[in-house]
C-alpha cells in the first residue's frame, strides 16, 4: 500500500520516464500495453490482421504469447537500475528511482499469519 504522496510521485516519475522513452525511441513500435496509442486491444487487432493476411496467402502462422500481468513483482532491482543507466537515465533521476526501490518488500497475509517476501538484495 502506498501513501498518497508516493502515488503522486509515481505518476510524475512515470510521466517523465515515458517522455524520455518516447523522445529517444527506446521502445520498439511493436511493444504494446501501458503506452498511449498502443494498448492491448491494438496488439490483438494487429495479430488478427496479420493472421488473416497469412491465411489468405496460404502462409504458415505461428505465435508465442507471454503473460506478464505481474511482471514487475519479479523484476531484479539491480538489473533494472543497470538498464536505466544504459538508457541514459542517470544522476538525480536514477538516484530517485534507486531510493524509491530500496528496501521494498512484499507481504502475504493469510488468516492471522503473514510472510514477508524480501526484494532482491542489491
Amino acid at each position: 500500500m502506498l501513501t498518497s504522496f508516493s502515488k503522486v510521485l509515481e505518476k510524475a516519475l512515470y510521466k517523465r520516464l515515458v517522455e524520455h522513452i518516447n523522445n529517444y525511441s527506446i521502445l520498439n513500435g511493436q511493444k504494446f500495453g501501458f503506452r498511449k496509442g498502443l494498448a492491448t486491444e491494438d496488439a490483438i487487432f494487429k495479430l488478427t490482421h496479420e493472421v488473416l493476411n497469412a491465411f489468405n496467402s496460404k502462409a504458415l502462422v505461428g505465435n508465442i504469447f507471454y503473460d506478464l500481468e505481474k511482471a514487475f513483482d519479479s523484476v531484479n532491482h539491480s538489473l533494472l537500475l543497470q538498464k536505466l543507466s544504459f538508457y541514459c537515465i542517470t544522476g538525480k533521476s536514477k538516484m530517485l528511482i534507486e531510493s524509491y526501490l530500496a528496501n521494498r518488500y512484499q507481504r502475504v497475509q493469510l488468516d492471522n499469519s503473514s510472510l514477508n517476501l524480501n526484494a532482491v538484495s542489491r
